[in-house]
């Protein structure tokens, strides 16, 4: 009961932080984001195209790492671009593993061997987000934008399976929903449980990933109105399955957003705690979110930029966006999940 009632709290408190537009609970999690390389060519990623270079150096990382420690936040997230393209990587894994710090990472599976896997494994990384968005060989690669790319997520999936076994490492994949992958969104869920992954979460395709904010009804990757039909029941078939099945890791109020998402309609009924839930540190040293900068690392701790006057601001400049992402990650606690929670604590 003790957890149910920490966790409760949690979201009690994450709700009034975003009521009073002041973090009253320490983000769950920081993600640092370690590079803007990466080795694919996504066809719904800016990342690659982009010329900025700047990096934080493993010192600098490491600092960070302790201010994390010191705040007495338990998790981080490891992320790009491609994380793996740092050679450092693993002296970054290491680190944050003495500090007992428990990792996510997300990463498109292509770069690692079994060797590395092994040291991942022995880690303190406690989960794996791995992007797959196709059954197919041809669909994957097209939207990787690199041939070859499907066959090697699927050894790499087939590895981790192999040498995991009963440690405490989950491993888990992403799909972004888009037209060329529509069809087989069905049969990604069925392909996740074959091949023993823990669970799968579905992200709507976003015009920019640069700039989330931005909208463009004429994105050749969005499900144009003569595919919606057959989008309804896919998604609704999907929330059957998430219904009796809590291996799809959204949300059935996600999922039905979905529907108003790729027809350009309002979404009146999300609330995003981007800002109130985790931070992103960028590869220039920036605590950010979608709407700017909360701080600059290089001249204040974390945890000062995330009481920072800027942080305010852009919170509030978050609550009154019109364009929610529908990034899962930062749909969390509305009025109706901590109810339910609530009275499913009393029972």
């Amino acid at each position: 009961m003790h957890w149910k009632l920490k966790k409760l709290s949690h979201l009690y408190g994450l709700h009034l932080s975003r009521v009073l537009n002041r973090p009253l609970v320490k983000p769950s999690t920081i993600t640092i984001t370690l590079t803007s390389r990466c080795n694919l060519r996504c066809i719904m990623c800016d990342h690659w195209k982009s010329k900025n270079k700047d990096e934080l150096s493993l010192e600098e990382i490491k600092n960070i790492i302790d201010q994390i420690s010191d705040w007495g936040i338990k998790g981080i997230d490891l992320s790009g671009g491609e994380p793996f393209m740092r050679k450092d990587i693993f002296d970054i894994i290491q680190y944050a593993t003495s500090k007992k710090i428990a990792m996510n990472i997300t990463t498109n599976a292509t770069l690692l061997n079994k060797k590395e896997i092994e040291k991942i494994i022995n880690s303190s990384v406690r989960r794996i987000q791995i992007s797959l968005d196709g059954t197919k060989a041809e669909t994957h690669d097209l939207i990787r934008g690199v041939e070859g790319t499907f066959n090697k997520v699927i050894k790499t999936i087939d590895y981790f399976d192999e040498l995991k076994n009963k440690k405490d490492i989950k491993l888990n994949i992403t799909t972004v929903i888009m037209k060329q992958n529509l069809t087989e969104l069905l049969e990604i869920i069925e392909l996740a449980k074959k091949l023993n992954l823990n669970s799968i979460t579905f992200q709507p395709v976003v015009d920019d990933n640069l700039d989330i904010r931005r909208r463009n009804a004429l994105n050749p990757l969005r499900i144009p109105d003569s595919k919606s039909g057959l989008m309804d029941k896919v998604i609704n078939d999907i929330i059957k399955i998430r219904k009796r099945d809590p291996f799809v890791g959204n949300s059935i109020q996600h999922l039905e957003s979905m529907k108003r998402y790729f027809r350009n309609k309002p979404l009146k009924e999300v609330k995003c705690y981007a800002g109130f839930i985790f931070g992103i540190v960028a590869p220039n040293g920036r605590l950010w979110s979608c709407m700017g900068d909360f701080g600059n690392l290089y001249k204040e701790t974390i945890k000062e930029a995330w009481f920072s006057k800027e942080a305010g601001e852009k919170r509030k400049m978050i609550k009154k966006c019109k364009t929610p992402c529908l990034y899962p990650c930062y749909l969390n606690p509305d009025e109706g999940s901590i109810i339910k929670a609530t009275i499913n604590n009393l029972k």
